[in-house]
């Protein structure tokens, strides 16, 4: 029985995810102010809803697909994670 694509594509952004989260989780987190912190936590969590919200989107029509599609560059995943990074550098400093 093979498995398709879709679902090892699925498989790896699971995994990928999680072991990214475990090391920012392990190295990063424990070097955080309390109010880094909680954000950086806040920002994972909207990252991990961004990106479920991306791999089950399906658009009716083509506007809307451009915006969640993984593959493009100018997509709302893609803004979050810079938001993310952006937000947790400057709470460092």
């Amino acid at each position: 029985m093979l498995i398709s694509p879709q679902v090892l594509i699925r498989l790896f952004i699971v995994l990928l995810y999680g072991l990214l989260w475990l090391f920012a989780y392990r190295l990063i987190m424990p070097r955080l102010t309390p109010a880094a912190r909680r954000l950086a936590i806040l920002m994972l969590l909207a990252q991990i809803a961004v990106i479920a919200v991306s791999v089950e989107f399906r658009a009716e029509w083509g506007l809307d697909d451009w915006l969640w599609d993984l593959n493009q560059d100018w997509n709302i995943p893609s803004v979050v994670a810079s938001t993310q990074l952006a937000l947790v550098r400057a709470s460092r400093f």
